[in-house]
């Protein structure tokens, strides 16, 4: 919802942030044109032009810039991509395709660790197009993984895979070993990545991760296997297999200790609590992530400090300590936007080097142009800060100001966090009592013993609902879909499956019309006592009786068909063109059909939202004539196995597009 409040706020903190831009840009240029010195990152850049301009273009200067790059390429991203464009300079000199090739290769690896990707991939491609023209196969496998890295942080996870496989191959080839090994985490990551912690894939991540490892066990590189073994923990956590993960934990903590590791310290102690937080330990999880932040503190991890402190405040907001959970989500907050801020200063300042050295230049010129002007120029400048310097201190009184607004925004942010959760966990109460009302997939097991149900809510309660139950030899099975979906269609099947049980079981009623007749008559009595009933306010279903000793179904339903499939042929009882609720087209009583069985006989029961549901290649409707279809060719299978062929058809088809609405299918074999 727009909320002025927060706009207003917001539109002072940016004019405030633009003024100060201008006003430190201005007071720069104004120093650098009186000859002051100029910022540390740009004494460092023009440290390394200086050093290198005059040096001959030969291998031993290109060897000395490439190892300052490797030295800095973690630490200062900045300094490492001007060594990068004197590299690219230098080997154009010398005109060697080989040093040209590895040049490019650099300078994509710069702008990749500066996030940008344009120039990135544009040297990247050079430097694959002149590998493959020389044949160079170690350097593609550099090149080939680096591209896998750009494209992995650019989520393009197909083109991700498909380059780190051609590293590993040319790995394989060449014996690349440690190298190797990291491809392989490379590929597991991504697999991981896009997994939606389904086994199978979690599982082909995992191996990839482990043969890592062993590659690194054969080179002794403990330091790199210990983060590696937390990752597999990780994993574990994330699918609740926490013994496997603790199994990892420990792998990893016997390094940590042997080779002193506080980064990776770090992570095994968060780890840790996470487990004991899902598990509901929430003093040992309490205890972890204190360990955590403690060893954070130590190495300045700024964002491991603020990741635990969000962690603490999630414990003790499940603890019921909501004074120690409100304390540590304030340093949480306060502390990530210290974060974040130092970030955007970090870009800041690089961005305002750049337009320092370049004002510089232009300023130079002119002084050589017109000396003359240069008092002028002077004053003006002069008399600008001193202008400068009144709305400085206007700036500066209004700070107070913006720190409330900012605690405002904080305690808002908050109370909105609070009333989501209290919704979301009134919702899933509400899933709860409508499992408890209508009868759960074992207690149907038992009455209809080779059976399947496929149910698959579009939210998290369901109007959709199936009801089923024994009275008098006779075997009773609904399939009903309320008006609407969530929260309103839950509370009509709750009503459906409460009248259901007093019709068929409490008063003893096995007559499927009738059934529905007093359901209709129970819902509309129970809906409309004010006469407020809606017309659309009701149910479709679709009710079978079994008599196991006569081999015959009886059936009525109300706008919803069944399926009987017999030695591969499709019959289709239909129902009445009516709902359960109020009708005012037609208000005829509701009629049964009688069906004899045979052996091997499948029923199948259904709601709309199957055949309705929007997907495959063109978007379109499921349909139910391609339903019938796949009936048809799943018949034969176990029910088992009906159910998952079911489900993947439902994947496939729907892809990313959104559910449409509840689905529910039951298949029954007689």
């Amino acid at each position: 919802m727009f909320n002025p409040l927060i706009c207003s706020i917001f539109n002072r903190q940016l004019f405030f942030l633009e003024t100060i831009n201008f006003l430190i840009k201005y007071l720069f240029f104004l120093f650098v044109y009186l000859g002051l010195n100029s910022l540390t990152a740009q004494i460092n850049s023009d440290s390394l032009q200086k050093e290198f301009a005059n040096m001959p273009a030969d291998t031993i200067t290109l060897q000395k810039i490439t190892a300052l790059y490797h030295d800095i390429a973690q630490t200062n991203a900045s300094s490492a991509l001007v060594c990068a464009k004197l590299l690219k300079e230098k080997s154009l000199q010398q005109k060697n395709k080989l040093f040209i090739t590895q040049a490019n290769l650099i300078l994509g690896q710069a702008y990749n660790n500066t996030s940008d990707f344009v120039n990135a991939s544009l040297f990247l491609g050079e430097a694959k197009k002149i590998a493959e023209e020389l044949n160079n196969k170690k350097l593609l496998f550099f090149i080939y993984n680096t591209i896998g890295t750009m494209y992995g942080y650019t989520d393009l996870n197909e083109k991700a895979l498909e380059n780190f496989n051609k590293a590993y191959a040319l790995g394989i080839e060449l014996k690349m070993g440690i190298q190797n090994a990291n491809v392989l985490n490379n590929i597991g990551s991504v697999i991981y990545q896009t997994s939606n912690l389904e086994p199978a894939k979690v599982k082909k991540a995992k191996g990839y991760i482990l043969n890592a490892i062993e590659i690194l066990k054969s080179y002794n590189e403990e330091e790199d296997i210990a983060s590696k073994y937390t990752n597999v923990a990780t994993m574990y956590c994330d699918i609740h297999d926490y013994d496997s993960a603790l199994y990892y934990l420990n792998l990893s903590k016997k390094i940590i200790d042997q080779k002193k590791l506080p980064d990776d310290l770090i992570v095994y102690y968060s780890v840790n609590g996470r487990i004991c937080a899902d598990k509901k330990e929430i003093d040992s999880a309490i205890k972890y992530y204190n360990l955590s932040l403690i060893e954070a503190k130590k190495l300045n991890n700024l964002e491991w400090q603020y990741e635990n402190y969000l962690s603490l405040s999630d414990a003790y907001e499940i603890k019921g300590d909501f004074k120690n959970a409100h304390v540590f989500f304030g340093k949480y907050y306060y502390l990530k936007d210290s974060v974040v801020n130092q970030e955007n200063v970090a870009i800041a300042a690089d961005l305002q080097n750049k337009f320092e050295r370049e004002k510089k230049e232009i300023q130079i010129e002119k002084l050589k142009a017109n000396e003359a002007r240069n008092k002028i120029v002077n004053y003006a400048l002069i008399i600008g800060s001193a202008l400068i310097f009144l709305l400085l201190l206007m700036i500066f009184s209004r700070y107070r100001i913006k720190k409330k607004s900012e605690t405002l925004l904080q305690k808002q942010n908050i109370l909105i966090s609070q009333k989501n959760k209290d919704v979301s966990d009134s919702i899933h109460y509400a899933k709860k009592i409508q499992d408890a009302i209508l009868p759960g997939e074992d207690f149907a097991k038992k009455i209809f013993l080779n059976s399947f149900i496929y149910y698959q809510p579009k939210d998290i309660v369901s109007g959709d609902f199936y009801w089923c139950g024994e009275k008098n030899n006779l075997k009773f099975f609904a399939v009903a879909d309320c008006t609407g979906h969530g929260v309103p269609g839950a509370l009509m099947s709750m009503l459906g499956g409460t009248f259901l049980n007093e019709i068929i079981i409490t008063r003893g009623i096995k007559e499927p019309n009738i059934i529905l007749d007093e359901l209709k008559r129970s819902i509309v009595t129970s809906l409309n006592k004010n006469n407020e009933m809606n017309q659309t306010d009701g149910m479709d279903i679709s009710l079978i009786v079994l008599d196991p000793a006569k081999n015959e179904m009886v059936y009525a339903g109300a706008n919803n068909s069944i399926y009987i499939i017999r030695n591969n042929e499709l019959i289709e009882l239909k129902p009445n063109k009516q709902p359960v609720g109020l009708y005012y087209k037609d208000i005829t009583p509701f009629t049964s059909q009688k069906f004899a069985l045979q052996t091997n006989d499948t029923i199948y029961l259904f709601t709309d939202g199957f055949a309705d549901q929007f997907g495959g290649a063109k978007g379109k409707k499921y349909k139910y004539s391609t339903f019938k279809s796949l009936l048809l060719k799943i018949n034969g299978l176990s029910m088992g196995d009906q159910k998952n062929e079911i489900h993947n058809e439902a994947v496939v088809w729907k892809g990313d597009v959104e559910q449409t609405d509840d689905v529910l299918i039951v298949g029954i074999k007689f």
